[in-house]
């Protein structure tokens, strides 16, 4: 089975929760790199907004937000209230955030007579179709005339003119920030992959849902590569087994009964 580079993200932000790697510090790399990657772009000086959701998303915006302070006329937008945001991750840099901003904006509280629209509402996070009041303020910002970017993953309806993923491209042409994910991490399995599990769809055919080799057990223990086999008939078409034996025999047994 081949993951999406959604996946990909979603899987290695739970290990990193999982493992204990600080979010606080990936967040902090990617608010930087956003900062960087508009100033490269479009230069100093610019009036900026950006629209930010209650997740780290939005936290990424409130890092770039002052991380631009000094080079742009910056507002940011909490399309939420203070008590909505999720994480203690987003809400210490909605804290730390001291320049123009306002919780609960909507969109007659959007002042889009700005360079540059910033939407950080919920990139990966965003699942079906967008409700209230975010269907309002992605409408509201079409209407405006301004540079129109969004972060990691547009919501759905949304027509950036740039996209700035984080570690890797989620749309075709996307500018990818390298938000310094540790690779000890990421050649790590962890809770991320269980989340990941793939359940085949009623109609799809074999060989559209993966192969799997399981080697394991000993003329003692058979227990894990059994119940790995076991579980792993549901979710890919092949299964390759390797062990003693008597082991293989137990197999080819569970396969009689299946």
């Amino acid at each position: 089975m081949s993951l999406s580079a959604v996946q990909k993200t979603v899987i290695a932000d739970t290990n990193a929760l999982f493992y204990g790697y600080p979010i606080a510090r990936l967040m902090e790399r990617a608010g930087k790199g956003i900062a960087a990657e508009l100033l490269t772009r479009y230069g100093s000086g610019k009036r900026i907004a950006f629209i930010c959701g209650p997740g780290n998303n939005g936290g990424d915006g409130f890092v770039a937000a002052r991380y631009l302070h000094k080079q742009a006329d910056v507002c940011v937008y909490l399309v939420a209230g203070e008590a909505e945001i999720r994480t203690p991750e987003a809400r210490l840099n909605w804290q730390r955030w001291r320049g123009c901003k306002q919780a609960d904006a909507t969109a007659a509280d959007l002042d889009l007579g700005c360079d540059i629209v910033v939407e950080c509402l919920f990139g990966t996070g965003n699942r079906g179709t967008l409700r209230e009041p975010y269907a309002s303020v992605i409408r509201r910002i079409h209407r405006s005339r301004s540079i129109k970017v969004s972060v990691d993953l547009p919501v759905p309806g949304y027509r950036p003119d740039l996209v700035i993923s984080l570690m890797s491209e989620k749309v075709p042409g996307a500018t990818v920030v390298d938000i310094g994910y540790p690779s000890r991490l990421a050649e790590r399995i962890g809770v991320g992959e269980v989340k990941a599990l793939h359940t085949p769809d009623q109609s799809s055919h074999k060989g559209e849902n993966g192969k799997l080799l399981i080697i394991g057990g000993s003329e003692q223990y058979h227990g894990a590569p059994l119940y790995a086999t076991r579980i792993a008939s549901k979710i890919v078409d092949l299964i390759y087994f390797s062990s003693i034996p008597e082991n293989n025999r137990l197999v080819h047994k569970l396969k009689e009964k299946s």
